[in-house]
């Protein structure tokens, strides 16, 4: 394995056991009070955005633009930038609905809501990192040499923590 893909196989797992929380909190909802779904969903949205969206950030600004380059296409990667425009979105649907639980009783139509979001982040992300890793991924270190790809693995993780830093993390 190289090094692109033992970094982000890396990576994808330590963000893996957040992303699984947003569906364990999508069974709560009907089963635990609001204060510990409140809770849930306040960490899942602290670690959406402080820590998921810079790596879908430097994901674009580094690994997508070489792909794009190594394809010859700017247009290569659009399916991967539209699944971080839907993951965007839910979790500002997120965002959203979390206000909401503290204006009023969560309502049922609420509850469904909430449980499609969560549900929909999770099942979107895993098809996501599955994606670049057994498509985008391969195709990057067969077209880098080994310097390339670690160079690319540098400036990534240097992006992605100037995100963070920046997203306040």
């Amino acid at each position: 394995m190289s090094a692109v893909m033992h970094q982000l196989r890396e990576e994808h797992a330590e963000l893996w056991p957040q992303i699984e929380a947003l569906r364990e909190t999508a069974v709560l909802v009907d089963f635990e009070d609001i204060e510990n779904v409140v809770l849930e969903l306040e960490n899942g949205l602290r670690f959406l955005t402080h820590h998921l969206l810079p790596h879908a950030t430097a994901e674009e600004a580094v690994l997508y633009r070489a792909y794009d380059q190594l394809a010859d296409s700017p247009w290569a990667t659009d399916t991967m930038k539209r699944d971080h425009a839907e993951i965007r979105r839910l979790i500002d649907d997120l965002a959203a609905l979390r206000l909401q639980l503290f204006m009023e009783p969560l309502t049922d139509a609420q509850k469904q809501e909430l449980r499609r979001v969560l549900y929909g982040l999770h099942a979107v992300l895993k098809l996501h990192f599955a994606e670049e890793e057994e498509i985008l991924v391969p195709r990057l270190e067969a077209g880098l040499s080994q310097d390339a790809a670690d160079q690319l693995m540098r400036s990534m993780g240097e992006h992605a923590t100037a995100e963070m830093a920046r997203a306040g993390w």
